[in-house]
């Protein structure tokens, strides 16, 4: 944080955990259930049914009987 460099404080101001992304940059192929988030998507978080749910906005999600995106689903919840 004392480089004010902005790629380093956007992980931060972003919510992300740093030391959670560099253990996937280094050793991501130890890792091959996680999934990134396609760079043109938004990222979002949710609790549903009391459960943290990790989603992007491109992704189909199945969610009370329909399927739909995560934008959708984003917009739906709040």
């Amino acid at each position: 944080m004392t480089t004010n460099d902005p790629e380093k404080i956007k992980v931060y101001s972003d919510g992300y955990d740093g030391h959670c992304l560099r253990a996937l940059a280094y050793f991501a192929g130890d890792m091959p259930d996680i999934e990134l988030c396609p760079e043109d998507a938004q990222a979002y978080v949710a609790m549903i049914d009391e459960k943290e749910v990790y989603f992007h906005s491109d992704e189909v999600i199945h969610y009370m009987g329909k399927q739909i995106t995560g934008q959708e689903l984003n917009d739906l919840i709040n």
